[in-house]
């Protein structure tokens, strides 16, 4: 009787908001749907470390040939090279072949050997000649090729030091190479538990031998931050606020611990937890992660119905960078998560889509996921795949003619920023996508409108089971030198959006444009703020009482005040 009373009660409002739709489902929270969990933010690349070579080191000894004033030679014999090729150093040698030459001129020829291993980075490599008796025109040369014997690592506090010194050692060959070895450090100073770097390199005690000490500087341990937003669904609240909280290196090998807390009018908590540790010296890491929320819907005239929604998800990953260098990184990982729904009318058990059994559905996946990234002195392009397999397992919802379980999606997050002028003017370009096999319960479906979505619309003003997201927005600081609390940049953007269902219904509209500008505003890592008004171009149904959201106004205010200032 009571779900009767509650349809009933849904015709009335439907009424009410001018005869448009009720919302398909309880509103769900923030970055819930997997297309709504943004990449990072992206960041221009910092400096590479500086490798000091203080003092330089001494080249390997020669021996001692039994050369008459001048000699007759065949052909050189070169060993011992691994790093060069056989053919590089012939070409080195073959002017002082067949034909007589002078100790000078032997002199000259392991000079320029080594010179080449050195120009290559090779710093402590080069050409020996040994004690021989030369026999047939043939001069054997001999190649000693440089190493890292030692690397000692000084300033840490909470890491153990062999985090710095495995990691040191997968970029120091042997044999030594200077160039490797300053991108493997600037690899380690984008891990965000690291803040600076600064090595030196020094002879070690037998020629070819050096020894690397290195000074790091840890970021600080614990971080913590508070944001007030109005990028949720206006169903749930007009205003959302979120604490944040992360401990790093709680035993010392890069692991972390994060955790943050929402909550809202219409949201009395959402709780996200994550602990994450490297397995290994190549960063393969294993990550177990931990969320819940229940939210109400608090908009009239949609309050009186009492529609709560309560969500949790638990995973695990794995992941592994199968290529980095200073610049760039590709990395890929695996997930297995369950996601548990569960909403309510009236306080009753209710569904409110296809395929969810009285008011519940449960997703088991497997995602497999891509991210590539790459970081320049100008520009920043990230880049994230995610294919996810749906399984009948743990659970998980099945039907044979209704959404379920069982499905696959491929979602794509494309962020780019491009430096435009020295001043500091920006170009930003977003793009996400999601394509499905299958009707999709609400859980895995794709969301379009809102704050990091298209402007000038509500959060999840489209909620469908494909679609995409465009965004090009330009930013200009507004003073000259913008540094400091002068850090203020205009904005002008156009967002675009599409989403459509694999079935019926597909109600109008199914694409969303908005236009308009904002000002952002980052003095410092401690803080930042965001402001855009947008106007949206496309025609949708308006609610009977109008927020923020509604007359395109969006905001977002930031605060970690253990970040360095």
């Amino acid at each position: 009787m009571r779900a009767l009373a509650g349809l009933g009660l849904l015709a009335a409002v439907s009424f009410a908001w001018g005869q448009a739709p009720p919302p398909p489902s309880a509103p769900l929270p923030p970055e819930t749907l997997p297309s709504e969990r943004p990449l990072p933010a992206p960041q221009f690349r910092k400096p590479a470390p500086e490798i000091l070579e203080l003092p330089p080191l001494p080249p390997p000894e020669t021996g001692r040939v039994p050369f008459t004033p001048r000699v007759a030679v065949r052909k050189f014999r070169i060993s011992g090279n691994t790093a060069v090729s056989d053919a590089e150093l012939a070409k080195i040698a073959a002017p002082y072949e067949n034909r007589p030459i002078t100790s000078t001129d032997l002199e000259e020829l392991r000079r320029q050997l080594t010179l080449y291993y050195v120009n290559h980075g090779y710093v402590n490599s080069g050409a020996v000649i040994p004690d021989q008796t030369i026999s047939d025109g043939v001069v054997e040369i001999r190649i000693v090729e440089g190493r890292l014997t030692a690397i000692d690592v000084e300033g840490t506090q909470h890491f153990r030091k062999r985090y710095f010194s495995d990691r040191i050692a997968l970029y120091a060959g042997p044999p030594l190479n200077l160039v490797n070895l300053q991108e493997g450090l600037q690899i380690l100073l984008r891990d965000p538990l690291v803040s600076g770097i600064n090595a030196e390199l020094a002879p070690g005690t037998r020629p070819g031998e050096a020894v690397l000490r290195a000074r790091v500087a840890e970021a600080p341990r614990y971080d913590l931050g508070v944001t007030l937003d109005n990028k949720l669904s206006p169903s749930l609240g007009k205003e959302a606020l979120a604490l944040f909280g992360e401990a790093r290196n709680l035993v010392g090998y890069g692991d972390v611990l994060s955790g943050s807390f929402g909550l809202a009018d219409g949201i009395p908590y959402d709780v996200k937890l994550r602990y994450r540790t490297p397995l290994n010296a190549r960063d393969t890491a294993a990550a177990v992660y931990y969320e819940k929320a229940k939210s109400k819907v608090v908009e009239d005239p949609f309050s009186e119905l009492d529609i709560t929604s309560t969500v949790e998800t638990i995973g695990a990953q794995v992941s592994h960078p199968v290529y980095r260098r200073a610049n760039d990184q590709l990395s890929l990982a695996a997930a297995i998560e369950k996601r548990e729904s569960q909403t309510t009318l009236l306080g009753e058990p209710f569904s409110f889509s296809p395929g969810v059994e009285n008011g519940k559905a449960v997703v088991s996946v497997l995602r497999l996921v891509q991210d590539f990234l790459h970081r320049g002195r100008d520009q920043v392009l990230a880049a994230r795949s995610t294919f996810s397999f749906g399984l009948n397992a743990f659970g998980s919802t099945v039907h044979s003619d209704e959404p379920d379980s069982r499905y696959r999606t491929w979602l794509g997050q494309v962020q780019f920023v491009q430096r435009l002028a020295e001043r500091g003017d920006q170009l930003h370009v977003r793009f996400n996508f999601q394509l499905t096999n299958d009707s999709l319960l609400p859980l895995e479906q794709f969301s379009v409108g809102g704050l990091d979505s298209v402007r000038g619309f509500r959060t999840n003003q489209l909620v469908r089971d494909e679609g995409y997201t465009a965004s090009l927005e330009y930013r200009r600081p507004l003073f000259a030198n913008p540094s400091g609390w002068r850090n203020l940049q205009a904005a002008l953007f156009v967002d675009r959006g599409w989403a459509k269902n694999k079935a019926e219904p597909n109600p109008s509209p199914s694409g969303l444009t908005g236009v308009g500008a904002g000002l952002v505003w980052s003095p410092s890592p401690r803080y930042f703020a965001e402001m855009y008004v947008a106007e949206g171009l496309t025609k949708v149904p308006q609610p009977p009482s109008r927020t923020l959201q509604d007359h395109g106004i969006y905001f977002r205010f930031g605060v970690f005040p253990l970040r360095p200032g």
